[in-house]
């Protein structure tokens, strides 16, 4: 598999051996490519049931599994900027922004803030935003 920012270098398997799941690092760039549900098994702070949100746009990165444009988008609860295929739900990270999201999540984690689940998206996200809305007007 190709590197999506770097697009010549080929992605390294590497295994995290403390949480058994194998991601692929790109030994020039430093991202890390991470199939769907690797990213959730490495962090206990990772947004669970993440997907592409509606609205995201083209990131201008091809998926390395299937080739599909990547969608770029806010990781939930951060400032970080990640990349994910609809297709095959795989995510991208450049170098440093796992750091970052594992940094900001357990913070929220410790302050009782964090919300576990990524935001529901499309018309059921915003029946339950107004749900929640009506329930915090009526206490």
């Amino acid at each position: 598999m190709k590197c999506p920012a770097c697009r010549e270098t080929d992605l390294r398997e590497r295994t995290v051996e403390r949480h058994d799941i194998r991601v692929d690092t790109c030994p020039r760039c430093k991202g890390i490519w991470f199939d769907k549900e690797e990213l959730e098994s490495l962090l206990r702070v990772g947004a669970k049931e993440l997907r592409v949100p509606s609205g995201a746009e083209r990131a201008g990165r091809l998926c390395p599994r299937c080739s599909e444009a990547l969608l770029g988008f806010t990781y939930p609860q951060t400032y970080v900027q990640v990349e994910m295929c609809k297709t095959c739900g795989g995510l991208w990270l450049d170098a440093g922004e796992l750091a970052e999201i594992k940094t900001v999540r357990e913070h929220l984690r410790l302050e009782g803030k964090l919300d576990p689940y990524a935001p529901v998206q499309g018309l059921k996200g915003a029946l339950l935003r107004f749900i929640d809305a009506a329930l915090g007007s009526l206490t």
